[in-house]
Order: C-alpha cells, then sequence, then structure tokens
C-alpha cells in the first residue's frame, strides 16, 4: 500500500505540473505577455533601508582625557579607535566607549603626530594612521607601539601630500589625499599601484577629497571641494557621480566629508555643514538621512567622519561637540 500511495501521490504531482504549463503557455500565447514578467512585477516592493537608531555618546574621561575636534573613527577586535586630533593622538575606547589607552603624541617624529586624520585597522590588529599635516601615514600595533611608515621611509619623502581618509580592501590600502587632489592606492607593502582622479571640477576629477569606501569593484570618494561623490573603478575609471539632487543641481551634501557601506549596501556620507548623515543606495539613490544641528543627543556640530562596524553599529565623530556618536541598524 505505501509503495502504491507514493507512486500515486508522484502521478498527481507530474500531472498538476503539466496543468500549470499548459495554463501559462496558454496565457502567454493569448495576452502576449511573459506569465514570470507579470508575476514579478506584482510582487510587493522590499521596504527600503530605514536611518539607524541612537545608541549612545562618546566623550572620553574628564580634563586631559576628553576628545577634542574628533576627526576619523575605525573599529576593529571589539575596539573604537578615534582620532583626537586637536589634542595630537589617537585614543582607543572598549566596545561601551570607555577608554582604554592611547596612541602618539604630539610632534614630528616617529610615533607622532601633528594632524591624526584617517584610521584604518588590518586582519592582524595593526593601526594606521593618517597624518594630514606631517604627509605620512604610521601604522602601530594595538596597545600602540609605533612599528613604522607605511608607503615611505620617511615623512620627508614625497609621495604622500595629505593623506586624510584610509580605507582597506582586500590587498589594497586607499589613500584620500587632500592636497594632491587624488586617490591613491597602495598594496599593503607599500607599493603604490595606481592613481586615481585628477585635480578639476570635471566628471572624473577631485578637489580636496577627504575619505574613500571601496564596495565590490567600486571605488566612492567624498569629492568635498566639489560637493559630490565620484564613483570610479578599482582599475581608476570613473563611472558615475551623485549629489543627492536628481538632476545633479543643488546638492544634498555640503562639504562632504566620511563615507562607508553598511552590512545592508547602504552608503553613508556626512554633509559636514548642514549637520546631516545620508543614506544611498549603491548608485546614488537617496533613501533616508538623519541629525540635526545641535548638542543634544543623536545631533551634530560639523559631523566628520564615519564608519560602520559589523555588528550594524555607526559611528559618527561630532568634531565640534567633542564627541562620537553612535547608533544601531
Amino acid at each position: 500500500m505505501t509503495g502504491k500511495a507514493t507512486w500515486s501521490r508522484l502521478l498527481t504531482i507530474i500531472a498538476l505540473i503539466g496543468v500549470g504549463q499548459a495554463s501559462l503557455f496558454s496565457y502567454s500565447y493569448v495576452t502576449k505577455r511573459n506569465p514570470v514578467q507579470v508575476l514579478q512585477n506584482n510582487l510587493p516592493a522590499m521596504a527600503a533601508p530605514v536611518a539607524p537608531t541612537y545608541l549612545f555618546n562618546i566623550y572620553g574621561e574628564w580634563g586631559e582625557g576628553a576628545l577634542l575636534k574628533p576627526m576619523a573613527v575605525a573599529v576593529a577586535g571589539r575596539r573604537i579607535y578615534v582620532s583626537d586630533t586637536a589634542n595630537q593622538r589617537v585614543q582607543v575606547f572598549d566596545y561601551d566607549g570607555k577608554p582604554v589607552g592611547m596612541i602618539g603624541r604630539p610632534g614630528q617624529g616617529k610615533g607622532q603626530f601633528r594632524f591624526p586624520y584617517g584610521l584604518a585597522v588590518d586582519g592582524r590588529g595593526q593601526v594606521y594612521v593618517a597624518d594630514l599635516y606631517n604627509g605620512s601615514i604610521s601604522i602601530f600595533t594595538r596597545d600602540g607601539e609605533f612599528l613604522g611608515y607605511f608607503g615611505e621611509k620617511d615623512p620627508s619623502e614625497d609621495l604622500l601630500k595629505g593623506p586624510a581618509g584610509l580605507a582597506l580592501a582586500g590587498d589594497r590600502l586607499y589613500v584620500a589625499d587632500v592636497r594632491k587632489s587624488q586617490v591613491l592606492a597602495f598594496s599593503l607593502d607599500g607599493r603604490l599601484v595606481r592613481t586615481i582622479g585628477e585635480k578639476g571640477s570635471e566628471p572624473g576629477q577631485l578637489l580636496s577629497p577627504n575619505a574613500v569606501a571601496v564596495s565590490g569593484d567600486r571605488v566612492y570618494v567624498v569629492d568635498t571641494g566639489n560637493d559630490r561623490v565620484e564613483v570610479f573603478s578599482t582599475e581608476g575609471s570613473f563611472i558615475e557621480e551623485f549629489n543627492g539632487s536628481p538632476n545633479q543641481d543643488e546638492s544634498l551634501l555640503v562639504n562632504p566629508r566620511g563615507i562607508a557601506f553598511d552590512g545592508r549596501g547602504v552608503l553613508y556620507v556626512v554633509s559636514n555643514l548642514t549637520n546631516h548623515i545620508h543614506g544611498f543606495d549603491r548608485d546614488g539613490k537617496p533613501y533616508f538621512s538623519f541629525g540635526n544641528a545641535g548638542a543634544d543627543d543623536g545631533n551634530f556640530y560639523l559631523p566628520n567622519g564615519l564608519t560602520v562596524d559589523d555588528q550594524g553599529r555607526v559611528y559618527v565623530t561630532d568634531t565640534a561637540n567633542g564627541r562620537v556618536v553612535v547608533y544601531q541598524n
């Protein structure tokens, strides 16, 4: 009985499949329409991503331990690294925002900073710090021991002019150079592989770019002086640009600074002078914005850097308010 029942059910399923195929063929023949396309067009649209929710602020400790003009932030290994720029150091916090250490000190020598800016952390926990004024990228252990300069033997060499935002992607370190108005792509042994963009205001050109993000085979650059985002291939070819305006006239981005992707594929861009953070899709279509001018929780005064960790936390350096504002997707 069991074998006969199974065979009977199988014959019924085959018959139903045949009826379904015949129905689809008849529909297509009579209406001249693709039934699969009709079905796809009538599926409910996926909900667009929404803005993250405010969690808490990071200020550092009172007095000498307070953040002063924080410019950039990076997260790795449950540690939060913040460019404490006006104090000429990098502060390190645990995942709850409590101070656990400091990296660097004021100066122009090894392990010293004049204007620490962009940050990145590699898979070994080594911390890369771009110094805009010293024109160098220094590498430290996670505990703050100076290991050496990246890309050149000494900051007096001329390869980097004004390194700002950093992005590690695969076997490349991408550096937004403010003074060169270019993005420089290096191999991880410090060899310059490619330059992206050139100084100017035309499509594919850059003016004082402050940060860079990489997604797949695309490089996204905040073209700060031109109030837009420029998109290139990893080979350096220009692809497109966007500023949040449908016809690229009045930009939503005013003096844009930080840029980063989250795990949903949302691209966050900091609009520094409007005190907003904007979320876009990969092609520059706006999803949302959040933040306003102010010192209340969730607001900003001249926000600058931004990163997103693998837990969906969004970190924004709220520069003039002397803090990092943390959100959760």
